[in-house]
């Protein structure tokens, strides 16, 4: 058997490419965007001051599409969920030079969080 780091990460990488994640994106979200160009790959990568990464995320306008790949249940998946919104916002405002102490509205991308198991327990197919 695959150990978990190990198909986390070819999840990881196989959706990390431009067409397939908007593709993804696509299915998901229930859009049909064609231009790999509009897609801005915002996966966070392992920052030694956060001491925590995510799976893929994929942001497109102002969606922000987050997969994690799960072979065990976890039920905290929501709050780690939340934990990397706010680290993907963190990137997202200082990669666009924006102030949160300044005095205008700054707009953020809605969160769309998913889990994707395929673990050998049973699980529902949504919560």
């Amino acid at each position: 058997m695959l150990n978990r780091e190990y198909k986390s990460s070819l999840f990881a990488d196989l959706f990390s490419d431009a067409k397939r994640g908007l593709s993804i994106f696509n299915a998901l979200m229930g859009t049909d965007y064609s231009d790999p160009a509009e897609l801005e790959i915002a996966t966070l990568k392992d920052a030694v001051f956060m001491n925590r990464k995510n799976d893929v995320a994929l942001l497109v306008e102002m969606r922000l599409l987050m997969l994690e790949h799960q072979s065990t249940i976890n039920p905290n998946m929501p709050l780690r969920g939340l934990q990397y919104y706010a680290d993907s916002m963190d990137g997202y405002l200082e990669k666009r030079q924006l102030n949160i102490y300044g005095k205008k509205r700054i707009k953020i991308p809605a969160p769309f969080y998913y889990v994707l198991y395929n673990g050998r327990e049973d699980a529902p197919d949504r919560e």
